[in-house]
C-alpha cells in the first residue's frame, strides 16, 4: 500500500478495537463480519485494518474509482461515527466504527446470525455499482442516529440491518433510498428500532409497483406512523430490541392492501391500518399492551394472528368487522396477562 494511501487513512488511526483473534495454531487473524472480539483479544489500528481487510473487499469498486478516491470516502463515511461514540463503552468509543468496519463495508456477515436478505445485493457489489459515498453515506447517517437516540446499540444496526438494504438501493431511486433512511430515522426518534422496516426481495417486490407509482416516502410513511401511533404502549414493541410488533400485520396485508393502492392511490394503506391502530388504543386504554413483550408473549401474537389466522376473513369481511368480532376473545386473553 503507498503512502499515499497510509496518508488518508491517517485520521483512523487514532483508534484500535480487537478486530484480531487466535486461530487453533495461536496466530492472529482478522476479524470479519462480525462484531470487535473478546476484550482479551488483540487490537489493530483501525487504518491498518481497512488496508488489510476492507480494501480487498472492495476490489471491484476500487478497480471503478481508483484506491485512493475509495480511501477517502472510506473515512469520510466513518469519521461521524466516532464523533457521536458513546464514551464510555467497554470496548472503547471506536467500537462502532469497528463494526462498520468489519461488517458493513466488508459486507460479511457474523455472529451465527442470518446473511443478506438478498446474497447477490451485497455492500461490495452495491459499493462497485453506486459507489461508497452513494451506498455507506447514508448507513453512517443512519448510525449516528442509532447512536444519538440509544434505542438498542449501534452495532446492532450496523451488523444487521445497515447489512441487509440491497434491495431499496438496487431496486429504487437515490430519493427513494433517503425517503427509506429518512423513515427510519423518524422511527428512532420515536423509540422504535428501524428493524421494522425491514422486508424481504419478495416483500419489496410486492412494494415496487406501488413505490414506482408513488415514491417510497408516500407508500411507507401511513405505515411508519402506524407503529408510531401505537408505540407509546410498550406491549406493541419487542422488549429487547424495541422492534414494532406492527410490521407483522402491516406485511401481512400486503396482499389485500397493495392491489388497492395501484388503483386507488396511498389512501388506502389507512384504510387498513387505521381500525387496527384504534384496536390497540382502545384496548391499551384498559390495560393491554402494557410491560414487557416478545414475540411470544399474549402481545406479540396478537399482533402476528391478525394476518396468520384472519386474512381470509379480513378479505371476505373486512378488517373493521373482523377486529369487531374479535375484540371480545382478545381483550380477555391480553387482560389475562395482568
Amino acid at each position: 500500500m503507498n503512502n499515499t494511501v497510509k496518508k488518508i487513512l491517517a485520521p483512523l488511526s487514532e483508534h484500535s478495537s480487537q478486530l484480531l483473534k487466535y486461530n487453533n495454531s495461536g496466530k492472529e487473524e482478522l476479524v470479519i463480519g462480525s462484531y470487535v472480539g473478546p476484550r482479551n483479544t488483540p487490537t489493530i489500528r483501525h487504518d491498518e485494518f481497512v488496508i488489510k481487510a476492507v480494501l480487498p473487499a472492495l476490489q471491484g469498486t476500487i478497480k471503478r474509482f481508483g484506491t485512493e478516491q475509495v480511501a477517502k470516502e472510506i473515512v469520510k463515511v466513518t469519521i461521524p461515527l466516532y464523533e457521536h461514540a458513546d464514551q464510555g463503552s467497554l470496548y472503547g468509543p471506536g467500537a462502532d466504527a469497528a463494526c462498520f468496519l468489519s461488517t458493513t463495508l466488508t459486507g460479511e456477515r457474523g455472529g451465527g446470525e442470518d446473511g443478506n436478505f438478498s446474497r447477490n445485493l451485497t455492500n461490495p457489489l452495491l459499493a462497485e455499482k453506486y459507489g461508497v459515498p452513494y451506498v455507506f453515506g447514508p448507513i453512517s447517517e443512519l448510525a449516528v442516529v442509532h447512536q444519538i437516540t440509544k434505542v438498542f446499540y449501534a452495532s446492532k444496526f450496523l451488523h444487521c440491518h445497515a447489512c441487509r438494504m440491497g434491495e431499496v438501493i438496487d431496486n429504487f431511486s437515490r430519493e427513494n433510498y433517503l425517503a427509506y433512511i429518512a423513515l427510519c430515522k423518524k422511527l428512532l426518534e420515536h423509540g422504535i428500532f428501524d428493524w421494522s422496516m425491514e422486508n424481504d426481495p419478495e416483500e419489496w417486490g410486492m412494494l415496487r409497483p406501488s413505490i414506482k407509482l408513488y415514491g417510497l416516502e408516500a407508500v411507507m410513511n401511513p405505515m411508519v406512523q402506524a407503529m408510531i401511533d401505537v408505540g407509546h404502549l410498550s406491549g406493541t414493541k419487542d422488549s429487547k430490541y424495541q422492534y414494532s410488533f406492527m410490521h407483522w400485520p402491516i406485511q401481512g396485508l400486503y396482499p389485500l392492501m397493495l392491489p388497492r393502492v395501484r388503483k386507488s392511490g396511498v389512501g388506502e394503506i389507512d384504510k387498513f391500518l387505521r381500525p387496527v391502530v384504534d384496536f390497540v388504543l382502545e384496548l391499551g386504554e384498559v390495560g393491554a399492551f402494557q410491560g414487557p413483550s416478545s414475540r411470544g408473549s399474549v402481545e406479540g401474537e396478537f399482533f402476528l394472528a391478525l394476518t396468520r389466522d384472519y386474512l381470509e376473513e379480513i378479505r371476505s369481511k373486512g378488517i373493521q368487522q373482523v377486529l369487531k368480532e374479535i375484540r371480545l376473545p382478545w381483550k380477555k386473553r391480553l387482560l389475562q396477562k395482568k
